[in-house]
């Protein structure tokens, strides 16, 4: 009896056949970098004993249907890089022995279902770059910063114990788009997977592998070529350091030791007059 189908890497086009999920032994599926479209099969929800579900970077679409959510063994659940639309499923929620689940890089609307945080084995949630809005629940996997990606949904907001709205969102949002015009990578590249996002990206090479990553135009207007004179190559490799730690500042994945937006702008200005004045 087939256990796994893990066709990955392939060049496979087409609609995922609905017989695969009434196969009752089948516990992985992996069909992720294919060129598969369409919706998810009706019988998802047939598939009792399936842990793990990989359909990374495909063109599939349509709504994520509730029958995921009867697939009461999955353990790892990772549908990012497709055009799924509508609303995430609350029955998501009802997936116990869930530890992994990636629904970023889609078109998915709606707000976050709160019975995701009722999951006490989920130990990553990755949402970003979504069309989401509304609060971020604050119970579950959402009490660990380090554990659940939201960034590129601008219409979440974050609420403090009291209730009240944080913009602790809007200032990662910024810090994102501020890396994203120094480095000239968009957070949805290839290159940010696994884990590695465009914050993380720029802290790893920061602060001094920065002119490895920084967009090599930007440093050809800085004037930062080899046979620039050192104090001014330095001073414009300053100006980098400084705007990008800008950044990081405000994609801290703790949202109360990010910097406040008045904070972000002030210390910008600052960098534009010192930068001018040297020049």
């Amino acid at each position: 009896m087939l256990q796994i189908f893990n066709v990955l890497y392939n060049n496979l086009h087409g609609v995922i056949p609905n017989a695969i999920f009434s196969l009752p032994s089948l516990i992985q599926v992996d069909l992720s970098y294919n060129n598969l479209h369409g919706q998810l099969p009706i019988d998802i929800g047939n598939a009792k004993q399936l842990v793990s579900l990989k359909l990374s970077s495909n063109k599939l679409s349509g709504d994520i249907l509730n029958a995921l959510g009867d697939c009461e063994s999955l353990e790892v659940i990772r549908l990012d890089r497709n055009n799924f639309s509508g609303s995430i499923p609350m029955s998501l929620g009802n997936i116990s022995s869930l530890r992994v689940l990636n629904l970023s890089l889609n078109n998915l609307t709606g707000s976050i279902p709160v019975s995701l945080s009722n999951l006490q084995y989920l130990e990553k949630l990755n949402l970003s770059f979504n069309h989401l809005k509304g609060e971020i629940p604050a119970k579950g996997i959402f009490k660990n910063a380090t554990a659940f990606q939201i960034d590129g949904n601008q219409g979440l907001c974050e609420c403090s114990e009291g209730g009240q709205v944080s913009t602790a969102s809007d200032v990662f949002s910024f810090g994102v788009v501020l890396l994203e015009l120094f480095i000239r990578r968009r957070p949805i590249d290839d290159m940010f997977k696994d884990g590695l996002s465009i914050a993380k990206h720029v802290e790893m090479n920061f602060p001094d592998r920065i002119l490895e990553i920084v967009d090599p135009q930007l440093q050809h207007e800085l004037d930062l070529c080899q046979e620039t004179p050192m104090a001014v190559k330095e001073k414009g490799i300053h100006c980098l350091r400084s705007v990008l730690n800008i950044g990081l500042c405000c994609t801290n994945p703790t949202p109360s030791e990010r910097i406040s937006m008045q904070e972000a702008a002030a210390k910008l200005h600052g960098i534009n007059d010192s930068y001018l004045r040297g020049n």
